[in-house]
């Protein structure tokens, strides 16, 4: 994923705001290192017509359901500028 990362790549997620390509891959190592298990199914992908794309999906990590939203601004060398992520733990009732 990180080659898809501009250098100025800004992540904002539930976490905090998280900029530049090696801030944000640091970032994203810490969390999947403590994680054993991980499924990740894209339900829903958008894409405006203004480099803007959106993906709904669900997301396991260690037996804890996650919904979430990612909104990400593209930028004209098809690289990832922004990403802001939403998630939400799933409930089942």
């Amino acid at each position: 994923v990180e080659s898809f990362f501009s250098d100025d790549f800004l992540l904002v997620d539930p976490a905090g705001r998280f900029k530049g390509k090696l801030i944000v891959q640091n970032y994203i190592g810490s969390i999947f290192d403590t994680i054993k298990e991980l499924s990740f199914t894209a339900k829903n992908i958008y894409i405006a017509d203004n480099n803007i794309s959106i993906i709904e999906f669900e997301l396991v990590i260690d037996n804890i359901k996650l919904v979430g939203t990612d909104v990400i601004k593209w930028n004209d060398e098809l690289e990832m500028k922004e990403m802001k992520a939403y998630l939400y733990e799933k409930n089942d009732g």
